[in-house]
Parts: C-alpha cells; structure tokens; sequence
C-alpha cells in the first residue's frame, strides 16, 4: 500500500515537472522572439518604411490605387433567380477558363484577365422576404412565430434569393478600357440566350395574355354593374351580384369597388409582364463603370511593408530552426 501511494506521488510528481518545464520553455521562447525584435528594430523598421513608400509610388504611379467597377440591377422574371446565380457562378468557374467557349460568346482573353470579381447579390428588402411569407401562411396561427424566429442576418441567406425581386449584379475590372462595358453587355446577352427559357417566357406570356382578358372581362361586368346600381334600385339587383361576390358575402357598393381596385392592379401588373416578353430578366438600372479607390487593405501601401518585414523575419526564423536541430542532432547519446 505504501509502495503504491509513493509511486502515485512520483507519478505526479513527474507531471507538475513536465508542466513547469513546458512552460518555462515557452516564457524562454517569448523572451527569445522580444530580445530578436529588440535587436532588429532598426532593420524591421527601416524595411517597414522602405514597403511604405515604395508601395506609395506603385498606388500612384502604377494604376493599383484604383479599380473599376460597374454595378447593374436586374429583376429575374419566369422564377429564373436561382438559375441566374448557378449561370453566374457557373461562368467564373468554367466558362471563363474554355477558349472555346470564350470565342462563342464574343469574349477575349484580354477581357478575361482583365476581371477581377464577378458578384451577384440580392438587394436585401428584410420585408420582402417577410410579406412573402405573410402571403404564404396567410390566416396561420404560427406565421406570427415564423416572422419572430428570423432576425434581418437571416434573411440574407441563400435560401431566400428568390424572395428578393431586386440583384445587383457587380463587374469589378482591375483596369480602364474600351472593352470593359462591352464584356458586361455580352455577359447579360450570353444569358438572356438560354433556350429553355425562352420556352417558359412564352409559356407564361400566353397564360398571362389569357388572365388578363379574363381580368378586363370581369373589370367590364363591374363598371357596368355599378352604373346600373345608379339607374336602378338595389331590389333588382339580387340575381347579378352573386356572380362578384364572395360566397355568403352580401353585395355592397363598398365590396364592388374593392373588387374592381385587384382587378385594376392585376391587369397593371399582367400587362407589366406581357411587356417584358421572353426577357429572362429586367435591366432596372445599367450602372457606369465608375473609377474608385481600393480599400486600405488591398492596396501595395499596406501589403508591401508587412510582405517585406515577414520575408525577413520567415529567413530568421528558418534560421533558428536549423540550429536548434543541428544541436539537437549533436547531442551525445
């Protein structure tokens, strides 16, 4: 028993020596990295300052403070809002990169390598998503809990794109030139091509030219019915308004005008639609390409003194690996 009580304090023993030795160790490698930057302060520093201003004279002598971007704002008809993001996503991953492909659409290398970042995002409309989904569950008791459990943050994500009727599309070009805003237009054009949405386009225009006779008819029979309720006394008008109303809703004058307000604005928006024709997606505003400053990080000013001072301070490091190795292989046995 005693035996095994002094062996289990040995035991433990021997720990509390690992872990001071490792820590030790580490408060001597702390005290090492402050004595070194003690030591080469004066080449840190000059180095840091040489980065500075020869990343100064590159921002401004070398074209890399600006960058130029063009932002354009597009509205996805025919449900094509997912589509549009795979086809953006689908064209900085392979189609940019098959000459082939390249020379079919109209696009050069030369425009190609002058991309620096394609982006298509939602304008976030946080009631957007949240009137989508009061017409959804309309009526539903748990609707008021849907609407409480997401925060702004999540309506951001992925899921609901197709909430947002509103994408900005973004072009960021590293450099100024002719060809810039032509290889944003053939990009749009290289999409509006797609056959089978062309097809669905004219699915659509058709059921909507149908809906919109069938509104006008209904617009027609309400106009004429409430002429004739100025006319006519409201007894002879019985047997007419159960063809308007709401099943064991009475007809008033209040709810005949109400009906006569939806179909109003459902022929404006059928008649906004039909005038889209097969366009896979509305331009509602074709930005400029327009010059702009780089942020502080993405700019040589910045990048260049820290490149400078780790290149130097990596060699050092590599350094002092390779003699704490060398002794260690030179320990005696």
């Amino acid at each position: 028993m005693n035996q095994t009580q002094s062996n289990d304090e040995i035991d433990l023993g021997q720990l509390f020596k690992m872990i001071g030795t490792f820590f030790k160790r580490v408060i001597r490698l702390f005290i090492q990295m402050l004595l070194f930057f003690k030591k080469k302060a004066i080449l840190l520093i000059s180095l840091f300052v040489v980065g500075a201003v020869a990343g100064y004279f590159i921002d401004n002598y070398g074209e890399t403070k600006f960058e130029y971007v063009q932002q354009i704002v597009l509205e996805p008809n025919y449900e094509s809002t997912k589509f549009l993001y795979d086809f953006i996503e689908d064209f900085k991953e392979n189609v940019v990169k098959d000459e082939e492909n390249l020379k079919k659409i109209g696009i050069t290398i030369e425009q190609v390598e002058n991309i620096k970042e394609i982006t298509l995002e939602p304008v976030v409309q946080a009631t957007a998503v949240l009137d989508h989904l009061q017409e959804r569950y309309n009526g539903k008791d748990f609707f008021k809990e849907i609407m409480e459990a997401y925060d702004e943050e999540d309506l951001q994500e992925d899921r609901y794109l197709e909430f947002y009727k509103y994408h900005r599309l973004t072009f960021v070009f590293k450099s100024a030139g002719s060809l810039n805003e032509k290889f944003s237009s053939t990009v749009l054009d290289y999409f509006k091509s797609n056959t089978y949405f062309k097809e669905v386009a004219n699915l659509k225009i058709r059921q909507y030219k149908n809906h919109l006779s069938q509104s006008e008819a209904s617009l027609t029979f309400v106009n004429e019915y409430l002429k004739a309720l100025n006319n006519t006394s409201s007894q002879h008008t019985n047997q007419q308004t159960v063809v308007v109303a709401e099943e064991g809703k009475a007809v008033t004058v209040a709810s005949l005008l109400e009906q006569k307000e939806e179909l109003l604005e459902n022929i404006s928006d059928l008649e906004r639609r039909i005038l889209l024709g097969e366009q896979v997606f509305a331009t509602v505003n074709y930005g400029d390409i327009i010059q702009q400053k780089k942020s502080l990080d993405k700019r040589v000013l910045f990048l260049l003194p820290f490149v400078l001072c780790g290149i130097v301070i990596g060699v050092y490091f590599l350094k002092f690996l390779f003699e704490r190795m060398n002794n260690f292989a030179n320990q005696p046995d």
